[in-house]
């Protein structure tokens, strides 16, 4: 499809719910901003250090476009946003200098600024952006980090240049190499209660809508009640299916991984979390996490909005637990990376987690890395580093519906992207997600998770301490 021109916009079918009446266009038919332009450079100048006072601006032949998209143009497999030329190269040499046929400043911005989210109001019940309405989706594309190889061609082309004016340069990893990073959000941490016994019960009987066989309902409101009544004195099958600290953080330790748990506050709604920070069974098996060389921040409330209320939330969690750190991961994934950006820099949020697509595993800015949240109604990078989400357990098992085998491979193609450019891939596993009831084989199925990543050589990525380089620098 290289070349031919759209009939309609890849985006025509959300344009109802765009801001177009507020004068944002969704295809982004103008030239960038100098803030936008300095987002993605910002960005950029992580993979090249050029020597001496040279900046890379300088560099570069860029055409800056001043169309939307229009036209469904690719480099081999990738799609460029905003192509300027038929040309199927991103650059070429001309009078000895090196020449992009491409604004993929402008396409890197589209996607890594999440502005297609900025520019659509449409939302799921949660309030969260679709994957359905995504250009993702739309090319089919979520599980390719699109915006690094426009930076890989991007630093080939500079280097080319710089070769040619005979100018030092170093090719750098924002992230020092393939990484896993894995996080668990800590939801609910109490299986057997008369409240969720009794709701199985009624899922059993069609009572309540059910997503998984009676039969396994059945036998889990059986074992609950017989629990609850201390009828049940095997140890193994007393063992509840959501306190499952020790198994994660033994099996993790055991290839030499650690993680992040994200602890959730009650809010006075129902999706609050059945325990208090300051329980005492939770606090010993916190604490234990954190002497180990875990990390703890906090799962904010699906309320969460304002600076404030992130603010209290973090303050609750480092004065319950020390060491505790200003990282967060909002509960339903229910993000708007713009303006929630502005309240989670003024609630004091260093490091975010949430981004992902909650339907589809992928990159949901089309980056493999670390980056900052940018600022659309203010024009500026704000603060707040984000660590992309690249799969959560309920989107594969829940909503995908994807078999074992299945995961393997959805989960291997986007380690040999992770691998290709030194990146790192976001899982997200919360600890209720160990019922062997509902999913019959699951524990045995996340070890041989870890051993791929163990297979791969993936380095273990912590959410702050690996992060800290990117804190408190976001100017130039």
């Amino acid at each position: 499809m290289k070349g031919q021109v759209f009939s309609t916009c890849p985006f025509f079918f959300v344009r109802h719910n765009s801001k177009e009446m507020k004068g944002i266009d969704i295809n982004l038919g103008r030239k960038l901003t100098e803030a936008e332009e300095e987002y993605v450079y910002k960005h950029l100048r992580m993979h090249i250090e050029i020597e001496g006072d040279g900046e890379i601006r300088d560099l570069i032949e860029m055409p800056k476009s001043g169309r939307g998209m229009e036209r469904d143009f690719r480099i081999g497999e990738i799609p460029v946003l905003f192509p300027c030329s038929e040309k199927e190269e991103a650059y070429r040499e001309e009078g000895g200098h090196i020449v992009f046929n491409h604004d993929l400043i402008k396409s890197s911005f589209y996607l890594l600024s999440c502005y297609q989210e900025y520019a659509t109001e449409e939302r799921d019940a949660w309030g969260r952006y679709r994957y359905k309405d995504s250009i993702q989706a739309y090319w089919d594309m979520a599980r390719k980090p699109i915006v690094n190889y426009y930076f890989e061609w991007m630093v080939e082309g500079i280097a080319k240049e710089c070769e040619h004016r005979g100018i030092a340069y170093k090719k750098i990893s924002p992230v020092g190499g393939p990484s896993v990073h894995l996080t668990h959000d800590l939801d609910t941490l109490r299986y057997y209660t008369w409240k969720k016994s009794l709701f199985r019960i009624a899922q059993v009987i069609g009572l309540r809508n059910c997503d998984t066989s009676r039969g396994r309902l059945a036998k889990a409101g059986c074992m609950s009640i017989l629990n609850k009544l201390g009828l049940r004195h095997d140890e193994k099958t007393r063992r509840d299916p959501y306190w499952t600290f020790e198994r994660i953080e033994d099996n993790e330790a055991y290839l030499g991984y650690k993680s992040t748990w994200f602890l959730l506050q009650e809010d006075g709604s129902k999706f609050g979390p059945d325990y208090r920070i300051d329980d005492e069974d939770v606090k010993e098996a916190v604490n234990r996490l954190i002497e180990r060389g875990n990390e703890v921040g906090v799962h904010t409330t699906i309320n969460t909005a304002k600076a404030a209320d992130f603010k209290a939330q973090i303050e609750a969690i480092k004065s319950t637990y020390k060491g505790a750190k200003e990282i967060n991961r909002k509960h339903f994934l229910s993000i708007d990376p713009d303006t929630m950006a502005r309240e989670m820099e003024k609630g004091g949020i260093k490091v975010d987690c949430t981004l992902g697509f909650s339907e589809h595993e992928g990159f949901r800015s089309s980056y493999c890395m670390p980056h900052y949240l940018f600022d659309h109604e203010g024009q500026r990078t704000t603060e707040v580093v984000e660590i992309p989400l690249a799969m959560m357990d309920v989107t594969v098992l829940t909503h995908r519906k994807l078999i074992y085998d299945e995961i393997f491979l959805t989960v291997g193609e986007m380690l040999d992207e992770v691998r290709r450019f030194g990146g790192v891939f976001s899982l997200l596993w919360h600890n209720s997600t160990f019922d062997e009831t509902y999913y019959p084989g699951i524990e045995t199925f996340y070890e041989q998770l870890h051993s791929l990543f163990a297979q791969y050589q993936l380095k273990c990525y912590m959410t702050y301490e690996s992060t800290k380089k990117y804190i408190g620098k976001t100017e130039k």
